[in-house]
């Protein structure tokens, strides 16, 4: 004998669960994932991220990217998981920026000229692009150096966040070749050294001389009519 028959009341959407935030730091970037299971026929998930004290560079994905996460930094994380029907359930963590140190090694982006470059400029300024802030203490002449392949080029270091900057105190020689080598003692501002050094070369352009020598000869034109140019003094007229 069925005493009593129970039916699952289907017009009764359950939130999703969240099973699992994983958070994962490189350099300055913090990257979270969130896991979650739904009963409603594993319906699609849509996930908003939120960090009290700085901004996700897309806070609608998962998983997802917040940026500027250095040293010192310390908010709430939240995120909130809505299934296809309207349903939602959120979690919220403390996250401190020493619960996550930075060990990731810092790397250069780009160093400017392009190594193999030629006819670059004798006042060029040489660019190193970091892809995280370096230590300014770290970036000496022993760590950065620009060199004729014999001697270091004398200049002025500076560095400004992820960027480097070697300005020579005299132009570069002519149809020269230069060296741009950066060592693994350059350090994130996390104390992470670069994994091994780096080195580059440039030549820079020829030389263009004006004869010092022979008549050189000037002449204004005020007028064009036509392909026919005529000179101030009217005595140098011709056709273009």
């Amino acid at each position: 004998v069925i005493s009593e028959v129970n039916f699952a009341d289907s017009s009764i959407n359950i939130a999703p669960v969240i099973t699992n935030i994983a958070i994962d730091r490189n350099g300055d970037t913090l990257s979270v994932k969130a896991d979650a299971v739904d009963d409603n026929n594993n319906s699609d998930l849509t996930y908003a991220w939120s960090f009290t004290a700085k901004s996700f560079v897309d806070a609608a994905t998962n998983p997802a990217t917040l940026t500027a996460f250095e040293d010192g930094t310390t908010g709430t994380l939240n995120v909130v998981v809505t299934d296809s029907e309207g349903a939602e359930t959120n979690a919220s963590y403390a996250v401190a920026s020493n619960q996550f140190p930075d060990i990731t090694a810092p790397s250069i982006t780009s160093i400017t000229p392009n190594d193999n470059a030629s006819d670059v400029a004798v006042d060029s300024v040489i660019t190193i692009e970091f892809n995280e802030a370096v230590q300014s203490s770290s970036i000496t002449s022993n760590s950065v150096i620009v060199s004729d392949g014999i001697n270091a080029v004398a200049g002025t270091l500076n560095s400004t966040g992820s960027t480097v900057t070697f300005t020579p105190t005299n132009e570069l020689n002519y149809e020269a070749n230069y060296i741009v080598t950066v060592t693994a003692d350059v350090k994130d501002v996390s104390g992470n050294n670069l994994t091994a050094g780096v080195v580059s070369g440039f030549g820079t352009d020829v030389e263009i001389v004006m004869p010092t020598e022979g008549l050189l000869l000037h002449y204004t034109f005020d007028n064009v009519i036509g392909n026919t140019v005529y000179s101030e003094v009217g005595d140098y007229n011709g056709t273009l």
